[in-house]
């Protein structure tokens, strides 16, 4: 199953309605789970696995990193270890009859890149009002995505 290839690393961040949480995984995918729908995924995303730079000798895109929801607003985000950000929009309706929503927004390029280690974006969590997206990498840095 999908639960042995999860990337403990990135955490599996929790929705604020506490039915919907996120899991990465070590070969570049996200699942979306829905507890009130089933144990398996809702989604799966497939980050990074369509550009050749991103794949691993396993043929596989780069692990998930990181993984974060806003608080308050329909957003979330997961980032790679080949330094990818994707921001999303994920929306969860109160009405069980409908299903969230999720559409990608942007991706970030080689935010935070250490070409030795391989490693990229290592930490990120939203401001917990504003649509302020912070990450922090294996490079020392922080970032602010604020637009």
């Amino acid at each position: 199953g999908t639960s042995a290839s999860l990337s403990l690393r990135a955490g599996c961040p929790v929705h604020s309605s506490g039915d919907h949480f996120l899991c990465g995984a070590e070969d570049g995918t996200v699942s979306w789970f829905d507890t009130d729908l089933s144990t398996k995924p809702y989604k799966v995303l497939r980050l990074g696995l369509s550009r050749a730079a991103s794949k691993n000798a396993a043929g596989a895109g780069a692990a998930i990193s990181a993984l974060a929801f806003h608080p308050r607003r329909p957003l979330f985000v997961a980032c790679c270890d080949d330094a990818t950000v994707h921001v999303y929009h994920g929306m969860v309706y109160a009405d069980l009859m409908s299903n969230p929503t999720v559409i990608p927004l942007k991706t970030f390029r080689r935010v935070h890149t250490v070409p030795k280690t391989g490693e990229g974006v290592t930490a990120t969590c939203f401001h917990p009002r504003q649509p302020w997206l912070f990450t922090a990498g294996a490079d020392g840095d922080v970032h602010l995505f604020c637009d």
